[in-house]
This record gives C-alpha cells, sequence and structure tokens, in this order.
C-alpha cells in the first residue's frame, strides 16, 4: 500500500465505517495477568479498569483484549473509491480435467474447486471455469492524524503466539487436504485456524484472501504473524499463507508436501510474496 491508502475487502470496510469516535488504547491478557497487575501497569484502578471494560467480575482470560484507557476524537472525513471485481475464466475443452486445469492456471485441486464452488470433479465440455479472481474491494484515503495500531494481538514475548508455532510444528509432515483444518489433513488456511485455535485464539475459519483483507500489514515480521502468497497465474489474488517463525522461515501446508517449513528467500516463494499482517481478534 501506498503512503495512507489502506485497502480492506468491501465487507470488512463496511463495517469498518461504522466505528465509535473514540479511540481507545488496548492491552492483549497474558498467562499469570491479573486485573490489580494490569491497571498498575498502566496507573489505573482496578475499578476504572473495570469501568473501561464493562467488567462485572475480576475474571479475565489470556488473549482477552482490555481497553487500558480511551480518548474522544473528531470524526475525520475520508475519500474513498471502489475497485469493481476481476476474473479470469476458462471454457472446457475435450480431454480436460480439473487437475490439467488447475496446473495450467498454477491452482490447486482445491482452489480451483473454490473459485467455481464445485463439490465434485466433474466438468463438461464447454463450462466455463473462473480460474482467477479479485473480489471488489474499497480503498479508503485516511488523514494521518487517524492512523492507529490498535486492536491487533501482540506476538513480540508473546507465550500464546509460542503456543501457535509449537502446535504447527506437532503437525508438520501432515498430508494436504483441501478445506482440511485436522490433523488428519490440512490446507494452508486450515492450518492457520487449527494452530491459533488449539492455542486458545477465538479465531474464525477464513479463505488465505480474507484472512489478509482482516489482518494489520506490517513491515517488520515477528514470529507469529501471517506470511501471503500469490501463487496462481493472477498475481493479484492472494491464494496462499503460512505462520512466520523468524529468520525467513514459515510454516504452511503445501499442496504438494503437507505441512512444511520452508523459506521465504526460496525462488518459487520470494517472486509470489505478497507481505505479512497480523491476524485481529
Amino acid at each position: 500500500m501506498k503512503k495512507s491508502i489502506v485497502a480492506f475487502s468491501a465487507a470488512a470496510l463496511l463495517s469498518g465505517l461504522f466505528v465509535s469516535s473514540a479511540s481507545a488504547s488496548t492491552y492483549t491478557v497474558k498467562k499469570g495477568d491479573t486485573l490489580t497487575k494490569i491497571a498498575k501497569k498502566y496507573d489505573l484502578t482496578v475499578k476504572k479498569l473495570k469501568e473501561l471494560n464493562n467488567l462485572k467480575s475480576n475474571t479475565i482470560y489470556v488473549n482477552q483484549k482490555l481497553v487500558t484507557s480511551k480518548k474522544e476524537t473528531t470524526a475525520a472525513k475520508a475519500t474513498v473509491s471502489v475497485k469493481n471485481e476481476k476474473t479470469t475464466t476458462y471454457k472446457v475443452v475435450a480431454g480436460d480435467t480439473l487437475t490439467k486445469i488447475a496446473n495450467k492456471h498454477n491452482l490447486t485441486l482445491g482452489e480451483l474447486k473454490q473459485l467455481n464452488n464445485l463439490s465434485s470433479t466433474v466438468i463438461k465440455v464447454g463450462d466455463t471455469l473462473i480460474v482467477s479472481s479479485s473480489s471488489p474491494e474499497m480503498i479508503i484515503e485516511l488523514p494521518k492524524e487517524t492512523k492507529s495500531s490498535a486492536n491487533t494481538y501482540e506476538t513480540e514475548n508473546d507465550p500464546s503466539i509460542e503456543k501457535v508455532i509449537a502446535e504447527a510444528k506437532k503437525v508438520i509432515g501432515t498430508p494436504y487436504s483441501w478445506a482440511g483444518s485436522t490433523p488428519a489433513g490440512f490446507d494452508c488456511s486450515g492450518l492457520v485456524y487449527y494452530a491459533f485455535k488449539q492455542a486458545g485464539y477465538n479465531i474464525s475459519r477464513h479463505s488465505s484472501s480474507t484472512y489478509y483483507a482482516l489482518g494489520k500489514k506490517v513491515s517488520s515480521p515477528q514470529r507469529g504473524d501471517l506470511v501471503f502468497f500469490a501463487t496462481g497465474s493472477n498475481r493479484s489474488v492472494i491464494n496462499h499463507l503460512g505462520i512466520y517463525l523468524g529468520d525467513n522461515q514459515f510454516i504452511h501446508a503445501s499442496s504438494s508436501k503437507g505441512v512444511m517449513i520452508s523459506s521465504v528467500n526460496e525462488a518459487y516463494y520470494k517472486s509470489r510474496l505478497i507481505g505479512y499482517k497480523k491476524l485481529n481478534f
């Protein structure tokens, strides 16, 4: 993204336009934290901390986000534009199979089926298949004073993120399975969902492109951030992701080799790298 241009999927941005006019600083609860400990850290009373978060008791849980301060701000005007959806299609000819078409367009079989909402591999001559697609997106240009880095999980020195990585490493060697999100088989987004879920994060199951749209872009990735790639013929379509491990390594579910660790500096991945993001929870 250039300067203060922030791109989101249409759905994500529409929800983001209806936010409160109050900006907030937040803290993500870690193992061993108590309200007293957190309140002291931010020079608050426990009562004030509970008021800020509408808490009725002193019970908190790991990965819970707590507001530590609020500041009223004036709503800022934004310039919004919409980019139309772009798709590339292919017409089935005699002798074609889904696998053959997927390979031709640098897609996995699962990705091709997902693009076309197919529940089986049955196709017929004359069918038109989508082989690449970019979702409609809104682009909003925000005044510089409205930019914020809040509302993302903390990765640096976060023991829960280390658990995410540990859970992902436990299933190295598990075969690839389209839409799979269990140790019986994973696709790339299924592995991310499984690892974060096992580590106690409240995460929903999404596609690679949706995780990208929901995340916050980072320029200096940390362990536990997500790394995204466009491996198809259309380099604007994000269709693969993994969990960054540091030192240019990432763990992911490869369509050919299953769950494994690779380097972003490998020629294949380096040329298809889109960027890194932190997830919002």
